[in-house]
């Protein structure tokens, strides 16, 4: 299996993991007895992770490599998502939304620059194409997984047994072979 199948192999396991517990998450906060205001403050510090530490995230990664990034990237966005899930009070679920925010930006952008240079350019845009496709049908297909299941089996062990897969989602990466792109100064 080539490096860009993998990548690709790589965001649907990802990709379901993520909206299955995103597609819960609200909802578990409700059924803990948040209002939208709180809830709303808690996506706020998602957000801020988000564009704050993925970017400082993403340009460690010029440093150090993207597969060495995701390898430790995601497992810390899976214990930052399954932390949330145990509120001891709101300061708690705010850092741990901000770091969960910005682990997990920092896992599509790394994908994304991963993808890049582990295509040709003849082939770059076949597989852009593939994983935004793969992408999309995680979306739907995850948050409908995640709806069904979170209903039989309860939505924090949904949540945590997403996580876990997320962590396996890495299985495909860890037999590339990254291609370290020299920069001039």
């Amino acid at each position: 299996m080539s490096a860009p199948v993998r990548i690709v192999f790589y965001t649907f396991l990802n990709g379901i993991s993520r909206n299955v517990y995103q597609v819960l998450f609200n909802l578990y906060l409700k059924n803990f007895g948040y209002d939208n205001s709180i809830i709303g403050k808690i996506m706020s510090f998602n957000l801020w992770g988000s564009a704050i530490l993925a970017v400082f995230l993403g340009i460690l990664s010029d440093k150090l490599g993207r597969k060495k990034m995701l390898l430790f990237v995601q497992p810390l966005g899976a214990l930052f998502a399954i932390m949330r899930l145990f509120p001891v009070n709101l300061t708690w679920l705010y850092a741990t939304s901000f770091l969960f925010g910005g682990f997990n930006s920092a896992i599509m952008i790394l994908t994304d620059v991963f993808l890049v240079e582990s295509t040709h350019n003849k082939n770059r845009a076949k597989f852009f194409g593939m994983n935004f496709g793969v992408r999309m049908l995680t979306g739907v297909f995850g948050n409908a997984l995640g709806g069904f299941l979170g209903d039989v089996f309860g939505f924090r062990n949904v949540m945590i047994w997403s996580m876990v897969l997320r962590i396996f989602a890495l299985i495909p990466i860890l037999k590339i072979n990254e291609v370290v792109v020299l920069k001039e100064k």
